[in-house]
């Protein structure tokens, strides 16, 4: 593209207020998207367990020794229960024993007894020798979460997002030029905000305010600034639009209050 051809483009894109802030390719930004809501999943476990376990069990009457020796044959029984591998490692001051293939990971000290627990997606969380019973548990709630839930719901995701790079720019040019209509039938400003999945829309009106009686240089002057007044705002995916591009006609037209799941999500101001 020549200098002549940037320059146009930009004032194109700058009289649209369109911004494209796409990045890579469109089955990059769909990966991040599932990393992201991964991430939530787990964050999400993550509270649930210190909600769940504010109060560990403490066998008072077992000594250290009973403690570690204990642990170790209920580890063994519990990846059995689950159909786990375990493995041992033994080392001069510590016990390594692991759990595969999920890999969670159990180090437990032999002078103190204290044990910490490592789980995939988790902080290591630290136990003394008395909390065995609370460690065991701990680590059979993990195995207890539903992963089926957590599949299901990244091949939901694809389904409801995922479309090519070519029904993507088609999506994003038609939203634009829906967005320039209804501006004009408001009188209003809209900038509208792309990724390769997602368009994001602002609709708003500028006012000018006055300040008046400055005094700059001993010389009475007067400040002009711009209100920003924001009316409504939609962030739309692109797979949504092109099943149905009636929600995002119906929202211009008439806007509220409006959230669907990986759809659609309109807030009125």
């Amino acid at each position: 593209m020549n200098l002549d051809a940037l320059k146009k483009a930009s004032r194109l894109r700058h009289k649209n207020n369109y911004e494209d802030y796409r990045y890579g390719n469109l089955e990059e930004e769909f990966q991040d998207t599932i990393k992201n809501y991964v991430k939530i999943f787990w964050e999400g476990k993550n509270s649930d367990f210190l909600e769940n376990h504010t109060i560990n069990y403490q066998d008072s009457e077992i000594t250290l020794s009973q403690a570690v020796l204990t642990l170790r044959k209920e580890i063994r029984r519990l990846a059995h229960a689950n159909s786990l591998g375990c493995t041992f490692l033994f080392q001069a001051e510590h016990y390594y024993i692991s759990l595969l293939p999920c890999q969670i990971h159990v180090m437990i000290d032999k002078e103190t007894g204290c044990f910490s627990i490592t789980l995939p997606h988790f902080n290591p969380k630290q136990f003394f020798y008395y909390e065995w019973q609370a460690g065991l548990q701990w680590i059979q709630d993990y195995l207890n979460i539903d992963l089926l839930i957590l599949e299901e719901k990244k091949q939901n995701l694809k389904a409801m997002m995922y479309i090519n790079s070519k029904t993507a720019e088609i999506a994003m040019t038609s939203i634009r030029s829906l967005c320039e209509k209804q501006a004009e039938k408001l009188n209003a400003k809209y900038r509208v905000q792309s990724s390769w999945l997602m368009s994001n829309i602002s609709f708003y009106r500028e006012e000018n305010t006055y300040e008046p009686d400055g005094i700059k240089d001993n010389n009475d002057y007067e400040v002009t600034e711009i209100s920003r007044i924001e009316l409504f705002h939609i962030v739309i995916s692109h797979k949504s639009f092109v099943n149905d591009p009636s929600i995002l006609i119906n929202l211009l037209e008439n806007p509220h209050d409006m959230i669907i799941e990986n759809t659609v999500n309109c807030k009125i101001n």
